[in-house]
This record gives structure tokens, sequence and C-alpha cells, in this order.
């Protein structure tokens, strides 16, 4: 059983519209995200990113969204159209902030209809009715008004028809509700087959909905024209524009003017305003019925050659223009008062604004502040900075701001996969982006580390941050201590806003300081256990293994060092500090493990340190940790050889709880996880109606292995509290080889607490589950979290604070920031507006040949120059080191790192023209693509054939087989065909292209790969075809023993609809670890092996793992028993969309299990996860505890 999920979600964004979806003062941006649909909100006037606030999954791809505001509601709707030709409406849910919910749902599919290539949802400005086209001559309405309205609009001058009451009844059926989709019609357009465009024309309630149309005829022509729709009839009028054939060729947008009613025609080369008149009497035409030149009045104006994508209105008389390749132009409407008092418009300027991403649509947010979707690289938040002269030039006037910027990883056109030696996990390396958006993209599992400062300390052992107050405002002591000496740096921001930090390692002020009781000779050479401050940071303490000194300061005078032992004069072993708050009052105490199992607390009063209170434990003690469960501080000890873990509360020492570890190994670490209850901890009410808190204790073993509890506090009467601890899973997961050691994170964009072993991991937890995020960091032996915050300065109004981590590594100690804690990390390597279009990498010299091409428009005559080029770009830093730019007319399809001998090549593929065959160089061996060749390649370069075959029709890619010697070919109709090569006998003999196997299915593949072999000679193939299926292949190399029909076929086993363009397969994992250790290894017999890693058009990064026979029964259990528990949006059934769909044949997925879909199950409610356990009967029943399917899934889910 295959085992298919995302690591990466898709990033294109296909469409974003504006509209008060959840407010009706406030506006939220849309984005189409294929898969989802994302909603978005500015959180003031003055914000500089956009915030999420909902997302909404789809089972299929999203083809169109439109908004509707109806008259009648504060907030719109969402119309959404699906490439399954669902249409559905989504609106706020009344009794949830953020929540969308559907509120009626269709199915416009037509069995014998032709699919249009242009999808769209149209609204009537009026909203009287929805336009939906999705087949080619044809048009669905959705009425939306009263039947009075209705007969108003279509039948203008002419009294209503009594008979058409009953369809008038129909239109407006639920006209205060919401929009209700049942009450629809079609309609024939049988001349308009191949659409470019629609729109509404703007007008007032007394004329019908009328739409203009830009298509091409049966000649190749683009032709202008509109039609009206008859909703009481339920029929298709002439409109008022007659057929007009275009002048501009490459017209495909129109733009409606809502004054005077016209429209701006925008084609490839010129833009043209149309004034629409209100009835079709009175224009010119030829005997066909079609004028043939512009009719008076037409204005047109050049444009800038481009084909422009995206259009939004900025002001009432401009509106933004944007082309595929990222170019933003300006184009005001100029107006003049007529004779009769109308306005017209008399001229249009076009302002070039400049470059931004490649666009796919741009809606505007107002205050000059537009939102740049992309589909073909980053999108972008830009504002439009207007200058206060408004009588100057519009370029003049208008200057680009980047705001903020969304990295999107679309379209992957190819990819390698790298591994690092020194952590163990593996790198993607993408070639992402189109036109002048293209770049590499460095993908690694985990979490990254923004470097702000490295200092050169060696042999840091352990790290502390004291936070301290100062008139500058809040900076922060950084405690380094190694066995022979403890030092301290006082680190704050040179920035006015410290969360403006941005990476450079100016933005901080880092200096040595000498500072009591650390600068105190006897403790400067002494081995630190414990750094910290108390009493509101009046006291600074320093731990050693003979007791404590500190010292206090108030203002600007310290203490003389003082000194605390422990009265049985033993040795500490251990130390954490806390802080409780009591009838607001604020206390802090110090707690002290010392040898023989004692643990002593300490409390700052009146400049002392005095002792409050000790407890006895039967052994020493190996571990502490203090946090916050229910409400009340708490200390959690381990101790030793009894493996038990014992929860107080601090001061009292009241212990609560005790937890016994089921391990061998020594309890290293503790921390208890102090995360927001609204994203960690569960909040449930007990009998009688008290609060319920859980709290996470996480145990770090020697072993490198985690254990994970659940504390749950409940409140029986006042200030009394009862405890109960329950394991997360009675299988520990393993981080690591060495003993793990724990450190809490505080704030900026990661919270959690970060496990240190191999390679550190964050462990936070979302929606009630733990998850994983290792940073890409490796040889880190401690870590400290600070936090600076400057001074209020008046130029400020509110300096935020900003989280720094310090990390202390082998070499020294680095200062950065943590990326927000997602599944994966993401670079940039920009490649200077060149497009990446195929890489492959050389492990010998650490470099990686990319196949770049540039296109350059010439913006006065259209023509398109395409150079194609190679780089060379080292691994290290991702640097150009070379480029070889191919010759004219050449451009490079595909490239592989060869190794011959001692000696290793790029060998790159370029077509030639036929105009260069005659003169190709002797090293250009020309290959045809029917034709699979091997080429045999000397230490000097010389490239010799060594064997052929000539069974393709068009071989569009190769992969190595799933045996030495095989080879898969993925053919453009053909399918699979399995290859071996045969080498010669003898000298004087041909080596030969043997064909092992075929599947004889016509499928356009568009990747192929091989899948490990299993036992008894059968041999795996996976695929990927241009219908969004994925299927897997099997030869049996015993078949044709018992079945003579059976031999040489490529047996079907697995299919599964991805609902994306698979670009790439690859073999090996997209996480790792340490070397010994899985990435996801825990102790558990469950058979889980990463496989393969691929890529799609829309930028996602699937990951597909091999599972055992019982987990994989299991797991398909879930999958089929969440279909009856979750309720899909849209009426989009998971199973239909995940079947196998090939020309109008569906089948159901066999082999895959969706696992983005069946984790889900993770983040249901406990009664809701037992409801998909029972099933909707016995059969259904899955046989294993919640528990069980639990770690199950989070064993699964660290695979990606």
């Amino acid at each position: 059983m295959l085992y298919a999920a995302q690591a990466q979600p898709p990033t294109a964004q296909l469409s974003a519209v504006q509209c008060r979806l959840f407010s009706p003062t406030r506006s939220a941006l849309v984005v189409n995200k294929l898969d989802r649909i994302e909603c978005s909100e500015l959180q003031d006037d003055d914000a500089q990113s956009l915030v999420l606030v909902c997302t909404v999954p789809v089972h299929g791809a999203v083809a169109a969204i439109q908004p509707v505001h109806l008259p009648h509601h504060d907030t719109a709707s969402l119309v959404v159209l699906t490439t399954s030709l669902r249409l559905f409406v989504l609106a706020r849910a009344a009794d949830q902030p953020y929540t969308l919910e559907t509120v009626s749902s269709i199915s416009i599919e037509e069995p014998f209809g032709r699919l249009d290539d242009y999808q769209s949802i149209l609204v009537d400005p009026q909203t009287r009715c929805l336009a939906v086209h999705a087949y080619a001559g044809l048009l669905r309405v959705i009425p939306l008004v009263e039947p009075a309205t209705a007969a108003r609009s279509m039948h203008v001058g002419e009294p209503a028809n009594d008979d058409d009451n009953e369809d008038q009844a129909e239109v407006a059926a639920y006209p205060d509700g919401p929009i209700n989709l049942d009450h629809n019609f079609s309609v024939r357009l049988p001349s308009l087959l191949n659409v470019h465009c629609l729109a509404f024309v703007n007008s007032d309630s007394g004329m019908a909905p009328t739409l203009a149309c830009i298509h091409t005829d049966h000649t190749g022509s683009r032709v202008l024209t509109s039609i009206r729709l008859d909703l009481a009839e339920k029929d298709v009028l002439p409109g008022p524009l007659e057929p007009q054939t275009l002048t501009d060729q490459g017209s495909e947008v129109i733009i409606p003017v809502v004054e005077p009613r016209s429209l701006l025609i925008v084609g490839e080369n010129t833009i043209t305003c149309v004034r629409v008149p209100t009835s079709s009497a009175g224009l010119p035409t030829s005997p066909t019925g079609r004028t043939t030149a512009s009719p008076h009045g037409w204005l047109t104006r050049p444009l800038p050659v481009a084909r422009i994508t995206a259009w939004a209105p900025m002001t009432e008389d401009e509106i933004l223009l944007g082309d595929i390749y990222g170019k933003l132009l300006l184009v005001k409407l100029v107006y003049r008062k007529s004779s009769n008092a109308e306005q017209a418009i008399t001229d249009l300027h076009v302002t070039d604004l400049g470059d931004v991403s490649s666009l796919s649509l741009s809606s505007f947010s107002g205050s000059f502040l537009f939102y740049v979707a992309s589909r073909f690289g980053d999108s972008q938040l830009v504002r439009l900075d207007r200058r206060s002269n408004a009588d100057a030039d519009v370029g003049a006037e208008a200057e680009l701001q980047l705001v903020a910027s969304y990295p999107s990883l679309a379209p992957i056109i190819d990819c390698c996969l790298v591994e690092d030696e020194a952590s163990g996990s593996s790198r993607l390396i993408t070639c992402s982006g189109a036109y002048k958006t293209g770049s590499l993209r460095v993908v690694q599992r985990g979490v990254g580390l923004s470097e702000m400062a490295a200092l050169v300390v060696p042999n840091v052992q352990r790290l502390w941050s004291i936070p301290e107050e100062t008139d500058n405002g809040t900076t922060s002591l950084l405690v380094l201590g190694s066995y022979a000496e403890t030092r301290v740096l006082r680190i704050s921001s040179s920035r006015n806003n410290a969360a403006d930090l941005d990476g450079d390692g100016d933005d901080l002020d880092i200096e040595e300081v000498s500072v009591l009781p650390f600068a105190d000779p006897a403790a400067a050479s002494a081995t630190t256990i414990f750094a910290g401050a108390l009493g509101d940071h009046h006291h600074l303490v320093q731990v050693r293994s003979d007791g404590v000194a500190y010292s206090s300061s108030r203002g600007d005078e310290t203490t003389a060092v003082r000194h605390w032992k422990s009265s049985s004069g033993r040795k500490v072993t251990a130390a954490e500090s806390c802080c409780t708050a009591q009838d607001g009052a604020s206390s802090s105490y110090l707690l002290i493990a010392v040898e023989g199992g004692e643990l002593e607390v300490l409390r700052a009063q009146g400049g002392e340190l005095v002792s409050h209170g000790s407890h006895k434990f039967a052994y020493d003690i190996a571990s502490m940790a203090v946090g916050q469960i229910g409400g009340r501080p708490v200390v959690a000890v381990g101790l030793w050889t009894c493996q038990e873990v014992h929860l107080l509360a601090v001061p009292a020492f009241e212990q609560f709880a005790t937890l016994s570890v089921d391990s061998t190994y020594l309890i290293c670490s503790l921390a208890i996880d102090e995360t927001p209850s609204s994203t960690s901890t569960m909040t449930t009410t007990t009998q009688d109606g008290n609060p319920s808190r859980a709290s996470t204790l996480l145990v770090g073993l020697g072993d490198g292995s985690l254990l994970a509890y659940d504390v749950d506090s409940q409140q029986q009467q006042q200030q009394q509290h009862s405890y109960a601890i329950r394991s997360r899973s009675n299988k520990p997961i393993t981080l690591g080889t060495k003993p793990l050691t724990l450190a809490n994170l505080d704030g900026g964009a990661s919270q959690g607490v970060l496990a240190l072993s191999e390679r550190p991991t964050i462990v936070t937890s979302v929606r009630n589950r733990l998850t994983y995020s290792s940073v890409n960091l490796t040889d880190v032996v401690a870590a400290a979290s600070l936090r600076l915050q400057p001074q209020k300065d008046g130029t400020t109004e509110s300096p935020s604070s900003s989280s720094l981590l310090a990390v202390a590594t082998s070499e020294g100690v680095v200062l950065g920031q943590l990326d927000a804690v997602r599944q994966i990390d993401i670079k940039t390597v920009p490649l200077d507006e060149d497009e990446p279009r195929r890489i492959a990498h050389d492990p010998k010299r650490r470099i990686f040949g990319v196949v770049c091409s540039r296109r350059d428009v010439d913006r006065l005559t259209g023509s398109q120059t395409v150079t194609s080029s190679v780089r060379f770009v080292r691994q290290d830093d991702y640097e150009t080191t070379a480029t070889h730019v191919l010759n004219e007319g050449e451009e490079a399809h595909s490239i592989a790192s060869v190794a011959a001998g001692e000696s290793t090549f790029f060998v790159v593929r370029v077509p030639l023209p036929d105009r260069f065959r005659e003169g190709a160089e002797k090293n250009r061996k020309p290959l045809p693509c029917k034709q699979v060749a091997v080429w045999s390649i000397s230490p000097e370069g010389e490239l010799t054939s060594s064997a052929t075959w000539s069974g393709a029709f068009i071989a569009y890619m190769l992969a190595r087989g799933p045996s030495p010697r095989t080879l898969i070919v993925g053919d453009a109709l053909r399918s699979v065909t399995l290859l071996e090569y045969v080498p010669p006998a003898s000298a004087p003999m041909q080596a030969q292209l043997k064909e092992l196997g075929k599947d004889y299915r016509a499928r356009y593949m568009v990747a192929v790969e091989a899948l490990s072999s299993r036992g008894g000679g059968l041999q795996r193939i996976i695929g990927a075809e241009a219908d969004l299926n994925m299927f897997t292949l099997e030869r049996d190399a015993q078949a044709g023993a018992r079945d003579l029909a059976d031999a040489g076929v490529l047996s079907a086993q697995g299919r599964w609809h991805v609902g994306e363009v698979v670009s790439r397969f690859r073999p090996s994992a997209l996480g790792g670890g340490p070397k010994g250790v899985s990435p996801t290894s825990t102790t558990t017999t469950t058979y889980v092996q990463p496989r393969l890693v691929y890529t799609t058009a829309a930028g996602s990064i699937g990951v597909i793992a091999e599972v055992d026979t019982e987990s994989g029964r299991i797991l398909s259990s879930l999958e089929r028993n969440l279909r009856s528990v979750l309720e899909p949006v849209g009426g989009l059934d998971q199973e239909a969309f995940r079947s196998y769909h090939s020309d109008k044949v569906v089948s159901p997925s066999a082999g895959f299990v969706d696992g983005s879909y069946v984790e889900r199950f993770l983040d249901l409610s406990e009664p809701e996860q037992d409801r998909v356990l029972a099933g909707r009967s016995e059969p259904e029943r899955v046989d294993v505890t919640r528990e069980e399917v639990i770690a199950l899934l989070e064993e699964m889910a660290r695979t990606h």
C-alpha cells in the first residue's frame, strides 16, 4: 500500500478577488490556490502584510471564484466553480467567526458538452443574475431577482405576460435567503463557440442583463459581439452591439466602464474604448451582418506590446493592467462633457508603472494598495505611491513600492534531491517560476534560522538568557558557560522597532561585559550550572556545584557578591527559577537540587537569598523543569534509579502527581509546554462545570527519544486541584541517538520546545497534537531564547519586541531568528530573470548544472527572443560560478551528470534547427524523439553510440529502471515501456535495448520513476499522466512461464487521481535524520518507508511512502469512515475526487491512501474520532484503539 501526502500544498495563485466576506466594514482578500481557498485580511490601514484568517479545503480543482453581494445581505457570498463542474456557494457561518459554510451546491455537468478553455463566473452589476460559462456554446444562468424586477428588466416597454408568472415565481423562489443555485436554466450560444472573454455591461435596472463577448469565428478572426439575457423567458436576445471584427487579433480582455456606458477592449498592442448604445438600431453593417470597420466614435490608443492577463480598477477613471511578463500599466480615462450634458471619454493615457510578478490577477485593496496574485512566481502586496501634484504627468506622480512578498514554488519544472551528509537530511532543489520570475528554490524539511551574528567562542556548553532593563529599553544578557569559564554578553537592538530586524548583523549591538557575580574571579573560572535573575531582575544568580553566588542591584548600585551554600554541605547538581503570582503580588524563587535527593527553594528577600522550604526524594535528582499547569506554577523532577517524574507545586512543594517512565534509559531533561491554550492545550469542563485544562509534559531520554504526556488539571474547589497524567502515545519518538536536551522557546514566530540531539527539533502542539519540525542546523549543544525591546523614543508609537535564538556549536555561538514553524523551509536563489528549465547534480564536484532560458520581448514590435544557457551553481552557497550560452537558435531541453572514469561531464540535449544540422560539431549528435539511444562517453568527452530502440511514438522522458541495466521510457502516447540494456557479448557485436514489458494503454505520460523491487522477481513502476492521475505498474519476470499471454505486459496495480500535473518523481525522502535514525523512527512494528518525492506544476511537493499490509488496512478503513464524518465543502466527495479519471471513464482508486485527508483525523474531537473508528456499521469498525491510530498517523505525518 502506498501512502501519498502533501509536504507542501499548491502555491500557485490562480486568481484573487476582494469582497466584504466576514464583516460589513472590512474587506477580505480571497485567493484561489487550486485545491483550497484562502481568505486574508489587513488588520489595520498601516499593516504591512496580510493575515490569513480562513482556509477552505476543496476536493477538486477550483476553476473560478466570484463574490456576490446581494442587497439584503450585509456580507458577500462566494460562488465557486470547480473543474469537475461543481458549482457551489460559500457564505459566512453565523455562529463561528472566520468560518465559511456551503449554502447551495449543484452539478452543471453536461454529458455531451464540450468543455471550453475559458471558464468563468460573471455577476450582473445589478445583481439580477449569475452567468456561468463552462461549455462551448452554452451558458448557465442563475436568476437572483424578484419576479416584478425580472419582468421589468426583461420586457422593457412591454407589459408583463401573465403566462410567465410560474417561471417568474421560480426565479424569485428565495429572494430573501442565500443564493439558491437550484433555480437555473441554460441558454445556447450557437455562434459563440470559441470564447476568449465575457463581461457584463454596466446597465441600470431598466435594461436587460447584457453580456459583451470576444470570440473567434470560423475564419480565425477575433469578433466583438453582445447578447441580452431574458430571465423571464429564459432565452437570449440580440445585444446592443452588432458583431464587429477587431483589428487587434490579440484582443482577449473586456473591461466595462460605468459612465458613460462603455467597454475597454484590451489587445496585444492597442486598447480601444467602445461606446455601448442603448439599442442596436442604426449601426452600419455589411451584407454579412457584421461591421467591417471601427464605427465612428471608437477610441483606440497604442499599448506596449504585451499579453494582458489581469486588470483592476484603481479609481473611477484609472485602471491597472498587467501582462504575463509582469509589466504593470496604468490607464487613465479622460472625460469631457458633451453638449447634452453627458460625459464622453475623449482620450486614454497609458503609463508604464514598472515590473512586478507575472500576473494572473491583481485585486485592488484600497488606499492605493493592491495585491498581485501570480501563478508563475511570488505574489506581492504593492503600494502605488501617488504624489500630491495631481496636474503632473501620470508617470511622474506614481511610484511602485513593494510592501510584502509571498513565496511560491509554482510552476516546478524540474528538481533534484541532494543528501546533506552532515545532518543526514535531504534538500530538494527546484526549478521554479516562469517568465521574469524564474529562480531556484532550496526546499528542506524543517525550520530555517536567519543568521544575524556569529561569534567565535569555542567550547560553549550551556547558554542562559537574562532580561535586563536599561534606559535604552529591554536588552538581554547572554551567559556563556563552559567547563573552565563563564562569559557574559550584552545584546541589544540598534533599531527603534526590534521586529524590523532583517537578518543583518548590523542590527544588533553585542558587547562583552563584566557583571557581578559572573565577574567575580572565583565565579568566572567555575563551571556554571545555572544563571538567571530573581526579584524583578534585581538579583543576578550563578549556581555552581559548591553553591550559589549572587548580587543585587538598585539603579546604578550593585552590591558585593554573596554566597549561599547547602546546609548539608553537599554538591548542587541542578537549578531552575520560577515566578508565582498571588493576590496581585509576584514572587520569584530559585529551586536547587542537592546530592542525596534534596530539593531546596530559595527566595529573594531584603537583598538576601533565604531558604523557603525543602523536599526530600528517595533518589538523586537527574533533571528539573518549571512551568504552569492549570494556572499554577509547578516543578517537574526526574529521579535517578527509579525512573520517576514527580510534579510538585511551588513553593509549597505539594506533590500532586507521580509518573513512572517505562524506559531503561536515563531521564536527561524535562520540559512543560506553555504554548497558549488556543493552539496547544485542551480545554474542557468537568461534571460540575469547572474548567479542566491540559498541559504537555515532555521527557527527554538518554537514547535520543522523547515521551509526551498530557497533564490535566481539574479545579474541584477553591485552591484545590486534581491532576491526571496520561500518555499521548505508548511509543517514544526518536529524535536522535544522543541524549536529548529540552529548552523552552519564548515568543516570536516559533513557540514550543526545542529538543537538542544530532539535529534540533521544535516540538509544538497544534490542535491537540504534537508536531515535530526539524531545525536546519547541526552540531548544536545548547540554545537560549532572547527578547529585545527598544525604548519608546517618540517616533515609534509602540516599539515591538523581537525574539532571537542563540545556539552554541563546537565552533561558537550563532544569533538569529527562527522562521515560522512549518513543515518545510524554502530559500530562494535568484537567476537574474532567467527561467530554470532542467537541473542535474554532480556530487563529486558539488555543483549543479542548470539549463535556463531567457525570454526578451520587444515592446515595439512584439518579437520574442529566446536565449538558452547552462549555469553552473555551487552547492555550498548557490552562487553561479560560470555560464555557457548556447548558439543562436539552440534551446536546451535536458541535462544529465555523467561520470567517465575520474572525469564527470554535464550532457545537454539541444535540438538543432534544420539550418544548423549540416555544420554540427562532432560532439553534437542528433537524437530523434522517436528513438531511445544509449551512448558511451570517453574520459575526453567523446560520444559513441552503443544501442538504440525505435519503438517509441514520442519518448517524452526517461528514468532508471527498478533493477540494474533497466530503463523506463515514458511515452507521449504509448504509456510506459521497460527496457533492458544488454551489453555486447564480444567486441564486434553491438549492445541491445531489449523490451521487457509494456503498458498497452494509451496514456500521455508526464512523469515516471521506479519503485523498489519486491521479492519473487516483481519490478514496480510508478507513473503520472496528463489526465492528472498517478498509477503503478508491475512486471512479474515469471509471468511468461505461467501464461505466455502475460509475457511482456506491465500489469496495472494501483491508481489514484492527483488533481495536478506531476512534473517529476525523485527517489528518496524529503525528511531524514542523523545517521542510523529513520525519519519515521519509533519503537513500533509498523513498516513505513518513504519511497519518492514528487513535484507538480502548481507548486506542490508530495511524498509517497510504503506501509505494511496491516497499517495499510487501517489507513484505508480510516479514509473510508472519515467520509461519513467530515462534511465536504461544496458537496464535493473525496472518494469521487480521488477516483481514476480517464476520457469519460472513472474507476475507483486502489493501492493508494490519501495521506493529507486521513491525517485530518488528528484534528477531530474525541467523540468525532470515536465515530470514525466505529464506522456506520459493524463491518466498517476499525478494530484498533484511538491511541494506536493517533500514534500511527503521527508516525505517517513525520514522513512529510
